[in-house]
């Protein structure tokens, strides 16, 4: 396998990358590797593939009870 080293990375970037790592019970490389493979993932969808994605996740969250000002609540939750 190839070997990367990525230099100056903002410490804000690294801290929120540090933070996901903790969350998802994987080391720093492991999460930069998964954030990687996602991106890069996404972009290969063609639109259709990318259509029936959403399709899916609206059908699924159809029958929400959030109100739109729920929503807009959630929106502007810890900028303050």
């Amino acid at each position: 396998m190839a070997a990367v080293t990525i230099k100056n990375i903002p410490d804000e970037l690294y801290e929120r990358l540090k933070v996901a790592a903790q969350t998802h019970h994987r080391s720093i490389n492991g999460e930069a590797i998964f954030c990687i493979e996602h991106v890069l993932n996404e972009a290969l969808l063609s639109a259709d593939d990318r259509l029936t994605q959403i399709r899916k996740l609206r059908k699924a969250t159809e029958k929400s009870s959030i109100t739109e000002a729920e929503i807009n609540e959630l929106k502007t939750w810890g900028r303050e």
